[in-house]
């Protein structure tokens, strides 16, 4: 899931898909000196504090403020990436040069008057918590509107039951009830032992959760999920040509499959997410899996060089880091393609607007045609390579509409340790058109998992892609 982590080891909120870990300051012309101040991250709620190669991170809303961590000017930068002065005034960070996104934080004179030591948030008291936890909603989630949701009504509702003798338990039963409702895969509450995330099931989780309660042969649904996914991969496998069927594994099975259909003529590849594609760091580390794309990518165009077009199958993709996800679509471009923009919207406005870029990876791209396959799971960075594939001419999107979350997690914590997130950030295509929450359309529907199909042996999905192809 995109999120951001700001100090890696320190606290966890810098965009994944910019976290690379480990600065290399060779680009960096500049002394640490210049660093020193205040650095106030737009629309994100961050303040840094650089003194005598020390750094401290606040998380601020408009009422609250509260010290998250201290550490050394290094760790930060071990943390963000490449750290470059754009200006006298605006700080950029990137962690590798293909980053399509930058993290910037803008230079002001002084800490606000909130995150004076004086007035800083202290103590764990279920008050403060409750505090921090509804103006940091207020401030900077992005979508109450598009999520249906009365921010105010359930802020109201949340103090009133909010009392000093509430247990941990009580205290997050709140919170989660304040959050229900809210049906966004990048809204979460964290403590130590448990997690809240109000997200509907899509995709083929929906359909089995739904479909489990109708039959009678399966008591344990985690069974009954195993025998549907059998039979969905069964079906599946009777398009590939014999012996052309290649598993590339991950961190959790297979993350790609790639193979031919129609005798060599079309290639297919599935992609499962758009991270866990190493092991390393439990499949989070950006460099590691930035490698692995530039090492399977060259295969796979090798292995599709003399078909006609391509299935690229992302139905059950629920994302991972945006990097990731751009440089696989950098394999279907031969120049620089502008594919949209992002921006921060916070209540108090819209910050660090930028555009969105993708730089060819190679000079032997996919240029054929190539029918991409959406589904409801079809998530987060997933959805950035959708809006991006898009853009693309030779592409074609068919199957179901995206699950409609494309931000990126902003990760805050709360005064008692425990942490939230959610979504700040709008998406737009090249037209100016945001898909939060009502996901990317495809060009052609057609259902991309159901029980109907699965027992009549076919995939209506693939079926579709071979008679556009044709």
């Amino acid at each position: 899931m995109k999120h951001n982590i700001l100090f890696a080891g320190l606290v966890a909120t810098l965009t994944l898909f910019g976290c690379e870990g480990g600065s290399d300051n060779e680009s960096n012309d500049v002394t640490e000196s210049n660093y020193s101040g205040v650095w106030d991250r737009k629309g994100y709620g961050e303040l840094i504090e650089i003194s005598n190669s020390t750094a401290t991170l606040y998380q601020y809303t408009v009422s609250t403020c509260l010290k998250v961590d201290q550490g050394s000017t290094d760790e930060l930068f071990d943390s963000f990436g490449v750290p470059a002065l754009e200006s006298d005034d605006k700080l950029i960070f990137k962690s590798s040069e293909s980053q399509v996104f930058n993290t910037s934080f803008t230079k002001i004179t002084q800490l606000p008057e909130g995150c004076h030591s004086q007035n800083l948030l202290s103590g764990p008291s279920p008050e403060t918590t409750v505090e921090h936890f509804i103006q940091s909603f207020d401030d900077y989630y992005a979508f109450f509107n598009e999520r249906g949701v009365s921010w105010s009504e359930k802020s109201n509702s949340l103090l009133e039951t909010t009392s000093p003798e509430m247990s941990d338990q009580a205290l997050f039963s709140a919170l989660s009830d304040a959050l229900a409702g809210i049906d966004d895969g990048h809204v979460m509450l964290t403590a130590e032992t448990q997690n809240f995330r109000p997200v509907k099931p899509r995709g083929a989780n929906r359909v089995i959760e739904e479909s489990f309660e109708q039959q009678t042969e399966y008591t344990d649904i985690q069974e009954y999920a195993n025998h549907l996914s059998d039979k969905y991969t069964h079906n599946l496998s009777a398009y590939f040509d014999d012996g052309s069927v290649e598993l590339i594994d991950g961190t959790y099975g297979p993350s790609f499959i790639a193979a031919t259909i129609n005798d060599g003529q079309v290639g297919y590849l599935s992609i499962s997410n758009m991270a866990f594609l190493s092991t390393v760091e439990d499949g989070l580390d950006l460099k590691s899996n930035l490698d692995v794309v530039d090492q399977v990518f060259p295969e796979f165009l090798d292995q599709f060089s003399s078909t006609h077009a391509m299935v690229v199958d992302i139905r059950n993709n629920s994302g991972g880091m945006d990097e990731v996800a751009l440089r696989m679509v950098a394999y279907f471009l031969s120049n620089r393609q502008q594919f949209g923009s992002k921006f921060a919207r916070t209540a108090y406005g819209e910050f660090n607007h930028q555009q969105a870029w993708v730089e060819p990876a190679t000079d032997s791209p996919y240029l054929n045609p190539v029918i991409l396959i959406t589904g409801g799971a079809t998530a987060s960075a997933a959805e950035i390579f959708t809006l991006a594939m898009k853009s693309l001419p030779q592409v074609t999107q068919i199957g179901e509409s995206t699950s409609g979350m494309l931000s990126d997690v902003l990760e805050k914590e709360l005064p008692n340790g425990w942490g939230i997130w959610m979504a700040n950030e709008v998406y737009q295509d090249i037209n100016g058109q945001s898909f939060e929450s009502i996901g990317i359309e495809p060009e052609q529907e057609v259902l991309t998992f159901s029980i109907e199909a699965i027992n009549s042996g076919k995939n209506p999905a693939i079926e579709l892609a071979l008679q556009l192809i044709q």
